[in-house]
Order: structure tokens, then C-alpha cells, then sequence
């Protein structure tokens, strides 16, 4: 008998696509794609659109790739079933209502930020202040003092904006009578803002209507306002801050009959000079002279020693002051590799009778001239 058919996909029956790259002869061949992971040692078996069934090993490295097997050896399969008429499809019960969903727990609130804060307690602080009073620095200390935190940097500027924003959003003054007791206004001012009596802070909103109806602040710095003509009938000037006039408005506002003006820097008083009658003992001052150092009582020292030095002073500081101007004035210090030592010109070396001595043995040095070494 003759001898089986070597398995398909064994080296002697390669199949196509695989990698020994085997070609038959074969007419009718089926393409098959090898599944994901399959062993080369486990048979697979493959069903053609008519059919026919082949059994093989899936080469080595043919995993997810397409074959070809050859349908020499393929076996018939079993007849298919006949199919049957699809049943009717009973009515589906209506579903039951599902339950519903617990509400989510609300999310814990957030803790206000140091800018929310800052906000809320100075809004209720511009309701109490007198702004007449307080400045920005003033004002920010305190805000910064009650919520024990510190306002700076960025901070700082976003507190100027707040508060600048804060005051010009104040409601508009009432278009009603003027009150009898605020004081009245000069001409100039009264031209502005179109009322003939107001106290400070009626007065800042006034002009802060006026300067938003006629678009005055600078675009590129919206603190300052760029004066028109009124403006600058009253200010005597082309530009202002905000807070800057605030402190120009006392000149406008009379209280009693009189402008509330800024004090004027006190003068400096002038010397009287005495007349002809008055006679005068005093004698003309004497510029003050560089003190020297005073002779002592009881010199102590070597004659030697006062000749350098020029006094007869027995005050070893005063005497170490001399000898340092000699040294640094005569550059004695010219050792480049030591600055501590000390070259001695001709005098040190008639004085202290070496070459050179290292800095610190100077007052060892001034001592030898001393009897007793005693200091006054």
C-alpha cells in the first residue's frame, strides 16, 4: 500500500504564505487567516464556502496572517441543517420602571480664596470708613490687620484695582436737593460736577460721573485721568491719579467760609541781624580745627619714639593711628604673597630695629619703648 500524505504544513507539504514560502501545483487552494497566538504543534481545522473541510499545522510565526491550503485533501462535511421558519416573536412584557438613582451628596464647599476674603471684608469695610481720613496704605494695613494675613506683591495691586473699582461703582448721587448741610464749593468745581454744595465724599463721586460720562481715564493706565479743560481749570494741571485728587479737592470745598487748603510747608526762620544800635560781644566763630592728639602729662615713652610719632603721648591706640598712616603712605605693606607683613623703610628700622614684622606685632613693638608699659 502506498504510504500516507505527510501532514499539511509539515516541511514536506509547506503551506503557502508560510514562511518556508512553499508553492504547489495545486488548482483549487482556500485562503485562511491563522488565529492570534495558535501553536504550531496544534492541529486547526478549516471550512471552505462549499463545505469542505481541511485539517493542518499552522506554521511557526503565522499567527493573525493569511495561508493557503489546497483543497486536494479536503473532506465533505456533514450536510447543513435545514433551516427552520423563524417562530413568532412573543410580545415582550413591559419592563418594570427602574428605580431611580439616589441624589449624589453635595460637595462640601470650597473654602473662599485670600482675594474672596479680602474682597468681602473690605466691602463692608467701605460702608463705615471715613476715606476722607484713611489712605490706600492705611486702608490695606488695616484690611490686612483684621484677617491676620499679608497683602503683598501681586496681591497689593489687586487690592489698589479692588478698591479703586469699589469706589467708582458707588451709586451715583441722588439728582435731588442739596443737602444745607454740606459746605459749599468753589465756582470752578461747581462747573464740573453741577451742583453748588457737597461734602468730600459726594464730591468724588461727582467727579468720578463726570469722568466716566466724558471717557477721561488714560487707556493704558485707567488710575489716571487725563484733564480736559474744566479739569484743568481746577487741578492747574494736564493729568491726575485717582487718589491724587482726592487730595486736591480741599482747595474747592469751604468750610466756615474758608477753603479746607493743605497746610504750607513751614519756612525755614532767618537769622536777625543785629542793628547798629545794638551792640555785640559775641566774636565771630572760628572754623573747628582737626584735634590732635594732647601731650601727656608724664611722658613715658623713648625719645625715639615721640620724634616719630610727633607728640609725647603715652595712648598706645593714638600711637598704633600714626603708625598705620606711616605704613599705608609709604605702601610698606609690598609683600604681594603676605599682606600682613610690614616692610620697614629707614625709620621702623632705626625704631624697631628688625627688617620686617608680621601686622599683630606692631603694639609688641610700641611696648619696647615704654618703661613699665603703662598706658595713661
Amino acid at each position: 500500500p502506498a504510504a500516507p500524505p505527510a501532514p499539511l504544513g509539515s516541511p514536506q507539504r509547506p503551506i503557502v504564505g508560510s514562511p518556508s514560502g512553499g508553492i504547489w501545483p495545486h488548482k483549487r487552494t482556500m485562503k485562511v487567516t491563522v488565529p492570534a497566538g495558535a501553536a504550531p504543534n496544534k492541529m486547526l481545522q478549516a471550512t471552505s464556502p462549499t463545505g469542505e473541510r481541511v485539517a493542518f499545522f499552522p506554521p511557526a510565526g503565522a499567527g493573525g496572517r493569511d495561508v493557503y491550503l489546497p483543497l486536494d485533501d479536503a473532506t465533505a462535511g456533514p450536510a447543513p441543517p435545514p433551516v427552520a421558519a423563524p417562530a413568532p416573536e412573543a410580545p415582550e412584557a413591559p419592563a418594570a420602571p427602574a428605580p431611580e438613582a439616589p441624589e449624589p451628596a453635595p460637595e462640601p464647599a470650597e473654602a473662599p480664596t485670600l482675594r474672596a476674603r479680602i474682597a468681602t471684608h473690605l466691602d463692608a469695610l467701605l460702608k463705615e470708613v471715613d476715606l476722607d481720613e484713611m489712605n490706600m496704605k492705611s486702608l490695606r494695613k488695616k484690611v490686612a490687620s483684621d484677617l491676620s494675613i499679608e497683602i503683598a506683591g501681586e496681591d497689593k495691586d489687586w487690592f489698589k484695582e479692588h478698591v479703586t473699582k469699589r469706589v467708582q461703582e458707588r451709586s451715583a448721587p441722588d439728582e435731588e436737593d442739596e443737602d444745607p448741610r454740606h459746605p459749599f464749593i468753589s465756582e470752578d468745581m461747581s462747573a464740573v460736577v453741577g451742583v453748588s454744595r457737597a461734602n468730600h465724599f459726594r464730591l468724588v463721586k461727582l467727579l468720578w460721573k463726570y469722568i466716566k460720562a466724558h471717557d477721561l481715564q488714560n487707556p493704558a493706565n485707567r488710575n489716571e485721568i487725563l484733564c480736559d479743560e474744566k479739569l484743568k481749570k481746577v487741578f492747574k494741571r494736564d493729568k491726575v491719579t485717582g487718589f491724587g485728587m482726592s487730595k486736591l479737592l480741599g482747595q474747592h470745598i469751604f468750610k466756615d467760609g474758608e477753603a479746607t487748603k493743605p497746610k504750607a510747608p513751614k519756612k525755614k526762620k532767618k537769622q536777625r541781624e543785629p542793628s547798629d544800635d545794638e551792640e555785640s560781644d559775641e566774636q565771630p566763630k572760628k572754623k573747628k580745627k582737626k584735634a590732635y592728639p594732647k601731650p601727656a602729662a608724664q611722658y613715658k615713652g623713648s625719645a625715639a619714639l615721640a620724634e616719630f610719632a610727633g607728640v609725647e603721648t603715652n595712648n598706645r591706640f593714638t600711637l598704633s593711628k600714626i603708625f598705620w598712616a606711616h605704613i599705608k603712605a609709604n605702601n610698606l605693606q609690598s609683600d604681594p604673597s603676605n599682606k600682613r607683613i610690614i616692610v620697614c623703610d629707614d625709620k621702623l628700622k632705626a625704631l624697631f630695629g628688625v627688617e620686617r614684622f608680621e601686622m599683630f606685632q606692631l603694639a609688641k613693638h610700641i611696648k619696647k619703648h615704654f618703661e613699665g608699659g603703662e598706658e595713661e
